[in-house]
């Protein structure tokens, strides 16, 4: 039985067998090439061919009595999935029971390479006409025989991954890639640089980096590479194209690969979720500090790790041209900090438009000079049954001209042919000089060519797809169109007509029809991790087109592009609005128990309206002032649709935070105005005089709702009236001042104290603005605030200064203010730990030079007794722990032999984490007492019975819990004695304590600590007396010592029964 590989090009096309296990294939009479699993844009072909007496059915099935596995069909294509999986069956009968078959062994082999060069589009020979092997090609036997490699009842059975293991080698060493690179875009993979692939549009980035992400993570099955990856997408929401979201995600990834950062990390998370609540409701984390953890991350896992980093489009990112320059130089900080050091950085990534000139050193790849035979290939499959030569070859080569490499034009011009049912090869030319050859002016001549009947809907589509927050489901965009088309203002009466006529027809083709073919439905993960059908552009070049002053005008051929953003905005916004008129949201709305009930799911519209609406009305607003038209909008003065969005705004931050309770408060529309943005609607409700401290079921005013969200002009607003209180508290009882600082807003603070807030007011947590700038990170605004006179020495209700929580993140720079402005640097929290403490626990080593050269007290206990000292040996095993340890133990007034309430010192808190470098450093500091023994009053988990264990010295304890490598390194030090052992007992009967108390062979831990016992000249053992009389005397001969201790194991155990 031979399973072959057949590694090539992707097949364009494949003989589909939706149903190949007929009863001819299974009973072995179906000769020939079977395809089991065809795979369109396969990368290789498996290819099963089964033995002598054998079948391509019964070779390879698995039979119980539950059922029947034929695994070449079930098992490989999870774990191959672009792979085309075929069977070769051929008449293989030697025996007298019928006809012998009368072919030959090298007569099946030709057949076999015939078949599967037909088969494939590219000929590639697979094995050479007179052998099985070729001559310099890698062969890779499977080593099992015939049982274990053929027949397998799941993927677990640990011949079929032996089989998945061989396979992915073979893939992995002889690809033929569809992409040559040369020497030099090569080194982009084998240096610290970057490989760019770029930047027509639709000429295949995406694809390759796709290509490439799936093969190197094939590889990493096989490697200790690490994988990392992140793709922009401009049509998502914000973070997706975001720096932020880039940092986010690939630090989600490396993390892993990095503990020492992690473990810093999730330190500072635990203790910001302490002092300030809940990550993502009270605090934030910020770029900057995300983007240090991440180099930081990056570059420690790059010493042990191979890092490939893959970023697709990054064309895509941010609005605004400097976003992908950000990027470009993140990426170039990296590179730069991966130079100097033992790493292993490799970066690759996607763009276009943007001129990268040397951002990034290494390789620019262009695509469009690799794709022309790729779609050759595609257009010869396409018409390969429609003309034959040497028309079609005409006919191949004016696509590929007109194409001039880009695939997009290909798959956009195609359907027309179609559709056209064009079969002369003059007419096909003629179309083809018609259509423009630039990708944009394709897209204008498409839009311009849509019927036009549909030509409103079109334009409507478009505006929702273009203008909208974030991706919408088909569910969500028939609604809005059914709303907007129809003009009526209640969406209980215009849906259904939109939703009816959706139904009818093909969702797909509708929207493909209404916008020329440049919208797509696909399923994708949304927002909350479900799966969607989301509507999309086809590509993210139909966005650039649509902003350009060309494409803008077909949205609204009478406009300007000013006045086509301000009324899509506008009407986009009346149709979030008419959500909130909905009966069944006003009957929900109406009363407490109706409001129990989940928000009514009739509205599907309902959510987006409610997070994004009032965006919308916030955008038209920067161009024109809509008070007017916002207030006949809702219906003002009337407040209803302002409650019903009050209410499913709550309901819906209800659902992400259940403990929110406000009481019967909720939004008004001043909160509204402010929290959006709308400018003109403030200036018209201060005419309406409307109370403008009002607080909402969060306890905020408006004034905080626009320091929040960053809105300066609306603080100009509410600060230019005498009746707006800038002390107003929400629920935390902070004030616009703390709000500011706790949402990074250094402008709107410096707007805030100009106009007489106060610097120094608390919080129910009794921090101030400037404890809150220390804890989140805000460094600028920090030493802003220090300049301004804020009270450096104030402490929280947890008695920590800002300095313990700057030095908790080791912030050197802002440390050293702390300490240049005289903050007390030894002030006790109410756990008794100074700032000290917080540096040594965080292992911020800088900060810990800091306060040490600042003359801080090296050795304080905390109300455990615990010293700086013993932290640092409780995290031993981190490099940072054992450089702070370093630091202590130089320190004059630093007891080394300190004892904790528990009766540990830092040594037999090392001994007891097992950290040899830590327990090394000890040993060799001044006055350290090796022989202490630990005065904690033990129970044994380990025993049957309770029993309580004498106190120990570290050597005691390093070889009662089994680690020779400890033992050895204290049998070392000349200092610690050998002797000091229980009475009537030795070493090795200590460490034989586990064996003999449960009744068990030894481990082999416990092994070889009695074997470097029996290897110490100086360890001398008592008599030993037993059943079978005396086994031991001293340790001379200890090779021959230890493998008596090992076979009289049991001896030993019966001699302590005895005693």
């Amino acid at each position: 039985m031979t399973l072959s590989l057949n590694i090539g090009r992707p097949v364009l096309a494949g003989v589909e067998k939706p149903n190949p296990l007929t009863e001819e294939f299974r009973n072995g009479r179906k000769f020939g090439l079977t395809t089991l699993i065809d795979t369109p844009t396969a990368d290789a072909d498996i290819v099963f061919l089964h033995g002598l007496m054998g079948n391509a059915y019964q070779t390879w099935v698995h039979v119980d009595d539950e059922r029947k596995v034929y695994w070449p069909m079930e098992f490989l294509p999870v774990d191959f999935p672009y792979a085309r999986i075929l069977a070769y069956q051929y008449d293989a009968h030697m025996g007298p029971k019928r006809k012998v078959s009368q072919d030959s062994v090298p007569g099946f082999a030709t057949d076999l390479v015939n078949q599967l060069e037909k088969l494939r589009s590219d000929t590639n020979t697979v094995v050479d006409k007179q052998s099985a092997k070729i001559d310099g090609v890698p062969h890779y036997p499977i080593r099992a025989d015939h049982r274990k490699m053929t027949k397998f009842s799941n993927r677990e059975d640990a011949g079929y991954n032996m089989i998945v293991k061989e396979v992915r080698a073979s893939l992995e060493v002889n690809p033929e890639s569809r992409l040559e690179l040369t020497d030099n875009e090569q080194a982009g993979f084998s240096a610290k640089r970057a490989i760019e692939t770029g930047r027509t549009p639709g000429s295949g980035k995406s694809t390759l980096l796709k290509y490439l992400l799936t093969h190197f993570r094939c590889k990493q099955s096989r490697s200790n590479d690490i994988i990392l990856s992140h793709f922009f997408s401009g049509s998502n929401v914000a973070i997706q194209r975001s720096l932020f979201g880039l940092i986010r995600s690939l630090l989600f990834q490396v993390l892993a690969y990095a503990p020492e950062e992690l473990h810093k990390a999730f330190n500072d998370f635990q203790r910001r979720c302490k002092t300030s609540g809940s990550c993502g409701e009270s605090w934030f984390w910020e770029e900057g500090e995300l983007r240090d953890i991440l180099q930081r991350a990056i570059l420690s896992a790059s010493q042990n790790y191979g890092v490939y980093i893959f970023i697709d489009a990054l064309d895509e990112c941010g609005d605004t041209p400097d976003i992908p320059v950000r990027v470009f130089r993140f990426l170039e900080e990296l590179i730069k900090s991966a130079l100097g050091d033992y790493t292993k950085l490799h970066i690759c990534f996607s763009c276009r438009h943007y001129p990268l000139g040397d951002l990034v050193p290494g390789s620019c790849v262009c695509l469009d000079d690799f794709n022309g035979g790729d779609i050759e290939r595609h257009i010869r499959h396409e018409f390969e049954g429609i003309f034959a030569e040497p028309k079609l070859t005409l006919v191949v080569n004016a696509f590929a001209t007109r194409a001039s490499g880009v695939f997009q034009w290909v798959d956009l011009v195609l359907p027309r042919i179609w559709r056209l049912k064009v079969e002369k090869i003059e007419k096909i030319q003629e179309m083809l000089d018609r259509i423009p050859q630039d990708l944009l002016a394709l897209y204008l001549t498409l839009l311009q060519n849509v019927d036009d009947d549909d030509k409103e809907e079109m334009r409507q589509t478009l505006k929702w797809i273009l203008f909208a927050k974030r991706i919408l489901t088909v569910r969500e965009m028939s609604f809005a169109l059914g709303t907007q088309i129809s003009g009526l203002d209640s969406c209980d009466q215009s849906a259904p007509i939109w939703k009816k006529r959706y139904d009818e027809e093909d969702g797909r083709e509708l929207l493909r029809r209404l916008s020329g073919g440049l919208v797509e439905v696909v399923e994708r993960v949304g927002h909350n991790t479900e799966k969607i059908m989301a509507v999309q552009f086809i590509h993210y070049s139909v966005f650039d087109f649509l902003r350009s002053p060309q494409g803008i005008t077909i949205l609204d051929p009478l406009g300007t592009a000013r006045d086509i953003v301000l009324r899509t905005h506008l009407q986009l916004t009346s149709i979030c609005v008419s959500c909130f008129r909905s009966d069944a949201l006003v009957e929900w709305a109406s009363g407490p128990e109706t409001r129990q009930r989940k928000l009514p799911n009739s509205i599907p519209l309902l959510e987006y309206a409610v997070e994004y609406g009032f965006h919308h009305a916030g955008e038209a607003d920067i161009y024109e002032p809509i008070f007017g038209r916002f207030v006949k909008m809702l219906d003002l003065p009337k407040t209803w649709v302002v409650h019903c969005y009050s209410w499913a705004n709550r309901k819906m931050v209800a659902k992400m935070n259940p403990n929110v309770d406000g009481g019967d408060a909720i939004d008004g529309i001043l909160h509204i105005a402010a929290k959006f943005n709308l400018r003109s609607v403030c200036l018209g409700l201060f005419n309406m005089a409307i109370e403008v401290d009002s607080k909402n079921w969060q306890g905020l005013s408006p004034m905080h709702m626009a320091v929040s969200a960053g809105h300066e002009e609306i603080v100009r607003l509410f600060l230019a009236r005498p009746d707006v209180a800038l002390e107003s508290r929400n629920r935390a009882a902070q004030t616009p001042v703390i709000s500011a600082a706790f949402s990074g807003r250094i402008n709107i603070l410096n707007l805030l104290l100009e106009n007489g807030g106060n610097i120094d007011a608390k919080d129910e947590w009794q921090q101030t603005a400037l404890i809150w700038a220390t804890i989140l990170e805000f460094d600028k605004m920090a030493s802003f605030l220090i300049k301004a006179g804020a009270d450096i020495h104030v402490i929280d209700k947890d008695g920590r200064n800002s300095l313990s929580y700057a030095v908790a993140s080791d912030r050197e720079q802002l440390v050293a203010l702390f300490l240049n402005h005289g903050v007390d640097a030894d002030i006790p929290d109410i756990h008794c730990e100074t700032p000290l403490f917080h540096a040594v626990q965080h292992r911020s080593y800088k900060s810990v030079i800091r306060l040490l050269e600042h003359g801080v007290f090296a050795d304080p206990r905390n109300d455990l007794g615990w010293t700086p000292l013993m932290l640092t040996a409780v995290a031993g095993a981190s490099p940072a722990a054992i450089d702070i340890a370093r630091l202590l133990v130089q320190q004059i007034r630093v007891d080394v032999n300190a004892m904790n309430r528990f009766g540990s010192t830092a040594l037999n808190t090392a001994i007891t984490k097992g950290c040899i470098s830590m327990i090394q450093l000890l040993l060799g500091a001044p006055g350290i007492d090796v022989n202490f023994r630990d005065q904690t009053q033990r129970v044994d988990v380990n025993a049957r019975d309770d029993m309580l264990l004498l106190p120990e010295t570290p050597l005691m304890y390093a070889i009662r819990s089994g680690r020779p490598k400890m033992v050895e390194i204290l049998l070392r030090h000349d200092g610690v004695k050998k002797n000091v052992i229980p009475p009537n007992s030795s070493l090795i009967d200590l460490a034989m304590q586990r064996s003999r108390i449960f009744m068990e062979p030894l481990k082999e831990p416990e092994k070889e600590v009695i074997q470097v016992l029996t290897a110490c000249a100086r360890v001398r053992k008592c008599t030993e007396k037993a059943e079978n009389g005396e086994i031991l005397r001293d340790s001379q001969g200890s090779s021959q010592i230890y493998e008596e201790l090992v076979e009289a194991g049991w001896a030993f155990r019966i001699r302590k029964e005895h005693c």
